[in-house]
C-alpha cells in the first residue's frame, strides 16, 4: 500500500502499518477510511518535507516534481538514442522522440488516479506528445531503471551544492581564523577555565573539521553517483549493456557493476550517514557558539541586524537564533540514517525496496535541503 506512493510523515507510515496489521488479523480498523482515501488520492511524488524558510531555491528546484520528470524524460530519450546508435530502433524515430517528447504534470496526476502507477502514468502522457515513435520508449526498461538513475542524478547534483557550501564555509572560517589568530580567550575543559588559547585556534579547529566533511562527501558522491538500466531483475536480458553505459555517461554517472531490480541501498544509506556526520559538526559548532554567547560568558555574538528583535516582551534580548536553528535542523538530519539503513537490508529482486525512491527520496530530499539551509551557510 505505502510502497507505490510518496508518504510525507511518520504518522502516515504508522497508520498504514497499523491498518495492514489489523486487516491481516481480521479485526476492525479505525483507520480504514483514512488509508483508503490516502490511496485514492495521488500525493506529490516528492512531499515538501522542508518548509521554504529552511531551504534554498537551487535545492528546492532540484527535488521538485518538474525536475524529476525532466530527468525521467531525459533518461528515456537517451536510451532510445542509444538503441538507435546500435541499430535496434530507427534513428528517425529516436530523433522524433527527442524533438517531440513532452509531459504535463496535471495530466500525469490524472492518469495515475487510474493506473495507480507513477511511471506508467508518465509514459502514457509522454506517448500522447510523441505519436507512433513512442512505441520504442521504455523498451527493455523497468520502472526502477528510471527511478534509481534519477535519484542518482539528483543526489550527485545535491551533493555538489553541499560541497560548494562547505568550501564557502571553510573560506570564511579561514579568513576569520587569520583575523583572530592572536586574540586571546580562555580555554576550557569540562566547561571549566583551563589555559589560555586564541579565538583563531578555535576557528582553525572548525576549518579542519569541515575539511574532513568535504573529503567524506566527495568520496561518498563517487559511490552514490551510479545508475542502472539493466531491466526487470538486473540481468540485461532485454537491454544491451551498451545502452546503460551510454545513458550513464551522458548523465555523468557510472553504470552499476551489478544490480538487482534496484541499485543497492547501502549507497543511499552511506550518503545519508555522511550528511548526518556533517550535521553533527554543524550542531557541535552551533552549540559552542551558543555557549560563548551566554550573557555570563559573552565572548562572541552572532549577527544581529538593524531592526531585528529578540523578544516581544524583553527588548534587551539578543538571542542566538541562527545557532539554535542549526542545532534543531541538524537533529533532523541525524535521524535519517537509521531509517534509511533499514531500506538497505533487503536482498531480493522484487521487494518493497524496489520502489524505495518514492518514500525514501522524501527523507533524502529533506536531508539535503536541511543541510543546504540558508542558515547553515550564514
Amino acid at each position: 500500500m505505502g510502497a507505490s506512493i510518496a508518504l510525507g510523515s511518520a504518522r502516515t507510515f504508522r497508520l498504514i502499518r497499523r491498518e495492514t496489521s489489523l486487516r491481516r488479523s481480521g479485526r476492525p480498523s479505525d483507520v480504514s477510511f483514512y488509508a483508503e482515501s490516502l490511496c485514492r488520492s495521488r500525493p506529490a511524488f516528492y512531499v515538501h518535507a522542508v518548509i521554504e524558510r529552511y531551504s534554498r531555491a537551487p535545492m528546492r528546484e532540484l527535488w521538485s516534481e518538474q525536475r524529476k520528470f525532466e530527468i525521467w524524460l531525459e533518461i528515456e530519450t537517451l536510451a532510445c538514442e542509444a538503441m538507435a546508435e546500435i541499430g535496434q530502433i530507427p534513428p528517425a524515430d529516436a530523433a522524433e522522440i527527442r524533438q517531440r517528447a513532452r509531459f504535463s504534470i496535471p495530466e500525469i496526476n490524472e492518469i495515475e488516479k487510474r493506473t495507480n502507477h507513477d511511471v506508467i502514468a508518465f509514459l502514457e502522457n509522454v506517448a500522447t506528445s510523441v505519436g507512433p515513435a513512442a512505441r520504442w520508449i521504455h523498451q527493455g526498461l523497468t520502472s526502477s531503471d528510471i527511478l534509481d538513475t534519477t535519484l542518482a542524478v539528483q543526489l550527485v547534483a545535491a551533493g555538489k551544492i553541499l560541497l560548494e557550501d562547505i568550501r564557502e564555509l571553510r573560506r570564511v572560517v579561514a579568513d576569520q581564523a587569520r583575523r583572530y589568530k592572536m586574540t586571546p580567550m580562555i580555554g576550557r575543559s569540562h566547561g571549566i577555565h583551563a589555559e589560555p588559547i586564541t579565538f583563531g585556534l578555535k576557528l582553525a579547529l572548525m576549518f579542519d573539521e569541515f575539511g574532513r566533511a568535504e573529503e567524506r562527501l566527495t568520496q561518498t558522491l563517487g559511490r552514490v553517483g551510479v545508475g542502472k538500466l539493466s531491466g526487470s531483475v538486473g540481468t540485461h536480458a532485454h537491454l544491451d549493456p551498451r545502452i546503460e553505459r551510454h545513458v550513464c555517461e551522458k548523465l555523468g554517472l557510472q553504470p552499476a557493476k551489478l544490480s538487482t531490480q534496484i541499485i543497492q541501498r547501502d549507497r543511499h544509506a552511506e550518503f545519508c550517514t555522511t550528511l548526518a556526520l556533517i550535521a553533527s559538526s554543524i550542531d557541535r559548532w552551533a552549540t559552542e557558539l551558543r555557549h560563548l554567547q551566554r550573557t555570563e560568558v559573552l565572548e562572541v555574538e552572532e549577527f544581529f541586524g538593524a531592526g531585528q528583535k529578540g523578544s516581544s516582551s524583553m527588548p534587551h534580548k539578543r538571542n542566538p537564533i541562527t545557532a539554535e536553528r542549526l542545532s534543531g535542523l541538524a537533529r533532523v538530519v541525524r535521524g535519517t540514517p537509521s531509517r534509511r539503513s533499514r531500506t538497505s537490508r533487503s536482498g531480493t529482486n522484487a521487494t518493497s525496496a524496489t520502489r524505495a525512491p518514492s518514500a525514501s527520496s522524501c527523507r533524502i530530499r529533506a536531508c539535503c535541503s536541511i543541510t543546504c539551509s540558508r542558515n547553515c551557510a550564514t
